[in-house]
């Protein structure tokens, strides 16, 4: 049995520089296109998407978080969500602005939706408490009280 040989911490990192490294809180996941296994990384901070379906294409794999929303009340009772956001990204579909993690917002889960950059968000919810005051400021108004 030979004696390993130390080399440089310098060429070390040339040669640690050619392997693709995985990001912080990305796992390596298992997904199946068309019957073919195939690995992906999947960002685990907040995609909790179990991947087990049958995609189609590589293109159709996409990470996508938990659902947030609004119960909003309905004249018959029962409540809807509304306002649902959600973080998603499309990583192999050949769109820029789909591939990196956006927030996804749909009115009422209908799924007609729209993604929008961090930057975008921040200012909705911005403009969401100013909304939130003014409906306070309506509620009151219908619930006999001042405005």
């Amino acid at each position: 049995m030979s004696t390993p040989k130390m080399i440089a911490a310098s060429t070390a990192s040339q040669l640690l520089a050619g392997i693709p490294q995985q990001k912080a809180g990305e796992v390596k996941v298992p997904v199946n296109v068309r019957g073919q296994q195939v690995t992906v990384s999947c960002p685990r901070t907040w995609c909790t998407d179990p991947h087990t379906q049958v995609y189609y294409s590589l293109e159709d794999v996409s990470h996508r978080s938990d659902r947030i929303f609004m119960a909003v009340p309905t004249y018959n009772g029962p409540t809807e969500p509304a306002l649902i956001a959600y973080i998603s990204s499309w990583p192999f579909a050949g769109d820029r602005a789909t591939a990196v993690p956006h927030m996804v917002l749909e009115a009422v889960g209908d799924d007609d939706c729209v993604g929008v950059t961090g930057e975008q968000a921040t200012a909705l919810a911005d403009q969401l408490r100013v909304h939130a005051d003014n409906m306070t400021r309506m509620a009151a108004i219908v619930s006999g009280g001042l405005a």
